[in-house]
């Protein structure tokens, strides 16, 4: 199965283009090049291999080192790569650097969530939630970790909170529906996977294998993700 980037990861990254953060050297000045820049790499990202991005975030670090969003984008980088140690300092100097930017909170809170460590991915996710991370995204991903630490009903009423918002998208509809199958509800979780075009064709057999445990589910999710 090709293997996209996560849209989970993607989607995160977002956020770091619209503005730059206040908080540069005096002579790390918003000049042309300045925004052109970081505006070149994030539109290449998806273009280039991760290496390469790194490589020019590396060098755009080097002459604005005090850029919080850069900081984060790298350790979106990492993340994608699943190099979660590596990431885990970059996002920690991100907040260090611009503690009001919610995106290396809600970074981290899916960082934790792939180490398993729940606890502190709850305390990030959080964090992101309030510096202003309200985004569809981060909500599913609040969703994803409760499936695995809340009550069924706490996930089934966050559920019929994100269904006020319009969801199109593949991967948070096999999202949710993975959620449902989590809390033992067989005829929602077959409801979401049936209008998930990616799952509504495959046979019975081939969506068990999927759901028999959470690696394929991940690997399913990144592949169904644009």
């Amino acid at each position: 199965m090709q293997t996209a980037k996560h849209i989970a990861i993607f989607l995160l990254i977002v956020a770091l283009l619209p503005t730059c953060s206040s908080k540069k050297k005096k002579d790390d000045t918003e000049t042309n090049a300045y925004y052109a820049d970081y505006v070149a790499i994030y539109k290449n990202y998806k273009l280039v291999s991760a290496d390469s991005t790194k490589q020019a975030l590396a060098g755009y670090l080097k002459k604005f080192p005090l850029e919080a969003k850069a900081w984060s984008f790298l350790g979106t980088v990492h993340l994608e790569q699943k190099e979660y140690d590596k990431a885990l300092p970059i996002f920690q100097k991100a907040i260090v650097l611009d503690s009001n930017l919610a995106h290396p909170y809600s970074a981290l809170g899916f960082l934790y969530y792939k180490k398993k460590e729940f606890a502190n991915a709850e305390s990030n996710y959080i964090k992101g939630l309030l510096k202003g991370d309200s985004s569809l995204q981060s909500s599913v991903n609040r969703l994803v970790l409760h499936s695995f630490t809340t009550p069924a009903d706490s996930c089934r009423k966050e559920i019929a909170q994100l269904q006020n918002k319009t969801i199109k998208e593949q991967q948070f509809l096999f999202a949710i529906g993975c959620v449902y199958h989590r809390i033992h509800d067989t005829a929602k979780r077959d409801s979401f996977l049936n209008i998930c075009e990616a799952t509504k064709t495959l046979q019975k057999k081939d969506r068990d294998a999927i759901l028999r445990d959470e690696n394929s589910i991940s690997d399913f999710q990144e592949s169904i993700s644009k």
